[in-house]
Formats: structure tokens, C-alpha cells, sequence
């Protein structure tokens, strides 16, 4: 390993204030007008209370739905049998939650009547309700794996399954303030002169956030990098028919909870049946769609959207790739930058969305948000396997970075388009066709399934005896 000469003490309190000094210098580069605009917003009290809200929506779903998973999770922990299979199982399983609420008209349903809540409530309800079951699933997956694969006892484990929670829940809260409009925080850009005011004002404080969260957690970059790596060897290690009949029971399981309690969740979520979702997933495969002048299969939407999942993949690998060289050329300059990747996949977003001006609103537009998703994740991989061959680590950065892809894909959709998978379902939801906008979220999540079941066949086939290998060397650590 590559030794730094500059005290590890010495970066800590010098790398923060160089990118603090590094925005401040951009700032005053640009005109006088634009750096008002900023501190206009950064001062605006309307601004500043929606980020606040938006944080404390996700740290309430982190707190109860990560308690409720964590929860889960022990009590899984008591057979390794069960403890394998749900963990293949919310791998990917963890993204149902967020594909059926991004589909389902949820967002509008006034929670505060229905739970006869206060009204300084409603608007934290409308969104710790909507993600909860996504971080319930996250909490139950990152403490699985913090205990069963990286074997961490349960104070080590606390602060990585804690942070890994929080970040999917502000990721979860920050996209869904674009369904909440003026109850939302307004964090895109406006149009006119000072188009770029808000998301600039928006990278300062929710990296201020997550600078922050990083600090006090100690997970930085390579950290994460490195749990990461270990946690997919091993669980690729581990994969056996049996744990694969068992996380399609747990499948299984989600469908039939769907299903027999459908009357009772259609009065808080409005959601279709599922045999109904089902047939109108076939329906929109093979006839068409029900809605006027949208009477053409759903395949080339679907082609539309792996278009762009894929030229985003293909965004965020190259400059995962790039910034990895950089990291790994020069060991002093890694422990000054690194932990710059603490931006996450929050606000790489804003950054895609400031490019709109010279993309245009088209293709490359959303393949860039797609990039800009899955970059961390796709750049962690590269890092934490970053001495293993490149096919391998190529293979397994893609299905790392899989379903931040299609978060992506369905927010850009969403954002500027006029086909895709993610545009389609939103034109059914608006119509009230609530039935075949979740009938394309199954399909878009089934997209999904199969290409990470793809590459894993073929990672498995063309590298097993390095992931053996691999395996056997982080035992060892």
C-alpha cells in the first residue's frame, strides 16, 4: 500500500478549508449580480426552511424506518440460512419501495387528515411516509451486511449502518420535493438572470450537511470504498441456488403482502391491485397502452430508457475511472480530495441539472443525470477492487451502480423528456391511470432485475476464481 507523507491530523483541518476557499474564489469570479443572487438565496428564509425540512424529513424516516429495519435485521441475524437470502433478496429488493411510490399518486394524499395530525406535521408526513418502507429496507440491509459480511461488532457497525441509512433517506427526501411543488423544497433551478443562484446556495449547504455528517461518522471515501468491495465479493462468494429460491420467495412474499392487504393500503396510498398491475404490465408489452393517443407498445420506451441508462453508465464510468487514476497516481493528493466524494449522489444531480443551458433538454441531458446518480457508486467500486483485473472490477462497478442508474433514469425522465420509460409513467399517473403507472414501475424494476442478474451470471462465469481468491484474501483482514 502507498504511503502519505502529510500527517493524516494535518489534511483533516486543512482539506475542508481548501474547498471552502476553492468555491469562494468561483464565487467571486463571477459578476457582482450573481454572487447577490446567491447570498439572496442563502438568506432567503423560505429557502433556508425548506432545506431544514428537507433534512429533518429524512432524519425522521432514518430514525423510525432505519429502527424498524435494523430491527428486522436482528432478528434475521439468528439464522444464517435466513440471513443470506434476505440479503440477496435487498440487494435490489431495497428499490421496490422507491419504484412503486415513484409511480403511485401518493403525493397528494393530505396526511394530516388521514392520520388527524397537526398541520405543522403535514408536510414532514407527506414524504417520511412515502420513503419509510425504502429505508426500512435499507436499515435492514446495511446492518446485514455490517454484521454477517463485514463481520463488525456492534459499535463499528453503528456508525457505518447509521450514515449508509441517513444518506439513502436524504437522497429518497431530496428528489421527492419536486411531487411537493409549494409544500416542497424549491431547490432546481428558476428561470432568468440568476439561473444558477439556487442550485449554487443548494451545494453549499447540503455539502455543508454532508461534510459534516462525514466528520462526525468517519466514513470517508475510501472507508466506504473498501466495505463495499469486501461486502460484494463475499456476498457474490456466498450466492447459491439456495439463497436464490429464497430471496424469490421473499419476492414472493412482497407481491402476496401487496396483494391481501391491498384494500387496506389503497386508503393511504391509492394504489391498483396487483393482479391488476400485472395484467396491465402484459397488456403494455404486447397491445398497448389505454391511454388516448398512446395506443404503441411499451417496448420502445423501454428502449428509450436503457439508451440512456446506458450511455449514463457509460458517463459516470469514464469519469469514475479518471478520478480513481488521479486518486491512486498520487497518495498525498488522494488524502487531500478524497473526501470531496462525500457530495454523494445528491448533489452531482443539481450540478447535471446546471448544465441544462448548453445540453439542451434532449437525451444527453438525462444520460448526465443518469451519470451523475451512479458516479459515487460506480467510482467506490473501481477504488475498493482497484487491484483486482479490470474486467472484473468493470463488471461489478456496473452492478453497483445499477439502480442508482434507473433513480437517475426516472428523475430525469421526469425532469425534461417526451419518451421513456420514466416519462411514460408519469403521463399515467397525471391521467389517473394509476394502474398502468404501476404496471411501468414493475416493468422499469424488472429492466432493472434482469440486467444486474445478467452481469452477475457473467461475473460469475468469467471470474469465479478471482472472486474466490479475492474472498479468501479479505477474510484475512
Amino acid at each position: 500500500m502507498e504511503q502519505s507523507t502529510v500527517p493524516q491530523p494535518a489534511i483533516d483541518r486543512v482539506g475542508p478549508w481548501l474547498i471552502i476557499l476553492a468555491v469562494l474564489a468561483g464565487i467571486l469570479a463571477l459578476t457582482w449580480d450573481f454572487l447577490v443572487s446567491v447570498l439572496t438565496v442563502l438568506f432567503d428564509p423560505v429557502f433556508l426552511s425548506g432545506f431544514a425540512l428537507t433534512m429533518l424529513q429524512a432524519a425522521v424516516a432514518s430514525t423510525v424506518g432505519g429502527g424498524i429495519g435494523v430491527g428486522i435485521a436482528e432478528l434475521a441475524l439468528k439464522s444464517k440460512r435466513c440471513t443470506q437470502s434476505t440479503i440477496r433478496f435487498l440487494r435490489l429488493g431495497m428499490w421496490l419501495p422507491f419504484f412503486v411510490a415513484w409511480a403511485a399518486p401518493i403525493w397528494w394524499i393530505r396526511w394530516g387528515e388521514v392520520l388527524q395530525a397537526p398541520l405543522w406535521a403535514e408536510r414532514i408526513l407527506r414524504v417520511v411516509i412515502a420513503i419509510s418502507p425504502n429505508v426500512i429496507f435499507a436499515g435492514c440491509y446495511y446492518h446485514l451486511s455490517a454484521r454477517y459480511i463485514l463481520q463488525l461488532n456492534q459499535r463499528s457497525a453503528l456508525s457505518v449502518i447509521a450514515s449508509s441509512i441517513l444518506l439513502q433517506a436524504v437522497l429518497f427526501s431530496f428528489l421527492a420535493q419536486v411531487f411537493l411543488y409549494r409544500d416542497g423544497w424549491q431547490w432546481f433551478p428558476y428561470p432568468g438572470h440568476a439561473w444558477m443562484a439556487r442550485p449554487v446556495a443548494t451545494i453549499l449547504l447540503v455539502g455543508g450537511f454532508l461534510l459534516l455528517l462525514q466528520r462526525i461518522t468517519g466514513n470517508d471515501f475510501e472507508k466506504t470504498a473498501e466495505m463495499t468491495s469486501i461486502a460484494t465479493v463475499r456476498q457474490l462468494r456466498d450466492s447459491n441456488w439456495i439463497t436464490f429460491l429464497a430471496a424469490g420467495i421473499l419476492w414472493f412474499l412482497c407481491f402476496a403482502f401487496w396483494d391481501r392487504f391491498y384494500v387496506f393500503l389503497r386508503d393511504f396510498f391509492a394504489i391498483a391491485p396487483f393482479w391488476l398491475v400485472i395484467r396491465a404490465s402484459y397488456r403494455l408489452l404486447t397491445t398497448g397502452s389505454m391511454i388516448a393517443n398512446m395506443e404503441s407498445t411499451l417496448w420502445h420506451d423501454v428502449a428509450v430508457s436503457a439508451q440512456e441508462i446506458t450511455e449514463g453508465l457509460l458517463v459516470s464510468g469514464v469519469l469514475a475511472f479518471i478520478a480513481v487514476r488521479v486518486l491512486r497516481a498520487a497518495a498525498g493528493l488522494r488524502l487531500r480530495v478524497s473526501w470531496l466524494f462525500v457530495f454523494g449522489n445528491t448533489l452531482p444531480i443539481v450540478v447535471a441539472i446546471m448544465l441544462m443551458p448548453w445540453l439542451g433538454v434532449n437525451h444527453w441531458l438525462r444520460a448526465v443525470i443518469v451519470g451523475a446518480v451512479s458516479f459515487l457508486p460506480f467510482a467506490q467500486s473501481l477504488w475498493g477492487l482497484r487491484d483486482q483485473a479490470v474486467v472484473s472490477r468493470i463488471l461489478l462497478a456496473l452492478d453497483n451502480a445499477l439502480p442508482y442508474a434507473f433513480v437517475g433514469m426516472l428523475f430525469g425522465e421526469l425532469w425534461a423528456a417526451t419518451a421513456g420509460l420514466g416519462f411514460f409513467l408519469v403521463v399515467a399517473r397525471a391521467l389517473g391511470n394509476r394502474t398502468e403507472a404501476l404496471a411501468t414501475s414493475l416493468i422499469t424494476l424488472g429492466l432493472m432485475l434482469s440486467v444486474s442478474f445478467t452481469l452477475r451470471f457473467v461475473i460469475r462465469r468469467l471470474c469465479r476464481s478471482e472472486i474466490e481468491k479475492l474472498a479468501a484474501v479479505t477474510e484475512m483482514h
